[in-house]
């Protein structure tokens, strides 16, 4: 799993939970080291591993129409 490098630091208690069933965490120390940099980093990834990985998105983003037509 990828999370952007501040919000694995405020998130500590998170990170423990997500890493409880062996799943690793990393940190993302690329660009602005936000969430875009982090989504972006997963995608990248998960195109290198296509036979290995599965890419699940816990969050609505995308331009827009997207996060109205999930919302509504």
């Amino acid at each position: 799993m990828d999370m952007d490098a501040q919000d694995a630091r405020r998130q500590t208690l998170n990170v423990f939970r997500i890493k409880m069933p062996d799943t690793k965490v990393v940190p993302v120390e690329s660009g602005s080291k936000t969430l875009k940099d982090a989504v972006s980093e997963a995608m990248k990834d998960w195109v290198r591993n296509l036979a290995t990985t599965h890419f699940l998105v816990g969050s609505c983003f995308g331009p827009h129409p997207i996060p109205t037509v999930i919302r509504d």
